[in-house]
């Protein structure tokens, strides 16, 4: 069993104490570090207008603390995803890299560059799981 304890250390920039967190999934590569060659999560997060957010982090190692990780803000954000957004799976390479984001009606491709497409879908999505990222080949 892997215990493992999380600090936000910017407040403003990640969800709040008036936030609720949806989802949240690790990045796949190649995309999935930032410029420190920290790992990146999406973070899927409703505010206390009940408006969500999808909010990339950077989870930073604490120096001292094993299994202790700080999230900073990420290189990129998308506000105002449908209120009803429930589920981030990350996407593989072949892709495009980014979060699948699944709606009641769609499933959004999102990443760095913003929207990258959006599927409707007359049946309402109730579940849906993450698979493992795989390597890049």
């Amino acid at each position: 069993t892997v215990h493992v304890a999380v600090s936000v250390a910017s407040p403003s920039s990640l969800p709040g104490p008036d936030s609720l967190l949806v989802s949240i999934g690790m990045l796949c590569p190649p995309n999935d570090v930032d410029f420190e060659d920290n790992s990146l999560c999406c973070l899927l997060v409703s505010d206390s207008r009940h408006s969500c957010h999808i909010e990339a982090a950077s989870v930073k190692p604490c120096d001292n603390d094993e299994g202790v990780f700080e999230l900073l803000q990420g290189p990129w954000s998308l506000a105002n995803v449908h209120p009803a957004s429930s589920l981030l799976v990350p996407c593989t390479h072949q892709l495009g890299g980014g979060m699948l984001c699944f709606t009641p009606n769609s499933i959004i491709a999102v990443g760095d560059q913003g929207v990258r497409g959006k599927v409707e879908s007359p049946v309402a999505f109730t579940a849906a799981a993450s698979l493992p990222c795989q390597g890049v080949s």
